[in-house]
């Protein structure tokens, strides 16, 4: 019987999942704003990195990362808010691989 991706805990079976069923060649839209799939698109950029046979394309409205501050004074002022608004959400690891310049050639971010 075949399992269908919404009955899988583990961000890591969804990619082999997702793997199994359309190949190496992956496109991923995702929706603007928060409410990603965070964990899948994250476990599939960390598959991608690890494997450069894998194309992964990712379509993206908007990206939102929490504010990166550079010192305690823009820690306390932005620090409630950060909590605020993005709470333990994690952080997209193609938005942080883009801000580092570290995104590998088999990993394309169409915004």
């Amino acid at each position: 019987m075949e399992r269908h991706l919404d009955q899988f805990d583990d961000a890591e079976k969804i990619v082999d999942a997702i793997i199994d069923r359309v190949g190496k060649t992956i496109i991923s839209a995702m929706p603007l704003g928060l409410g990603k799939a965070t964990h899948i698109v994250n476990a599939l950029v960390k598959r991608a990195v690890a494997d450069p046979s894998i194309n992964l394309q990712i379509f993206t409205a908007l990206t939102l990362t929490t504010p990166q501050t550079e010192n305690e004074i823009s820690e306390r002022f932005l620090g409630p808010a950060k909590t605020r608004l993005f709470g333990d959400y994690p952080e997209l690891l193609y938005a942080k691989m883009i801000r580092e310049d570290t995104l590998p050639d088999n990993v394309k971010v169409n915004e």
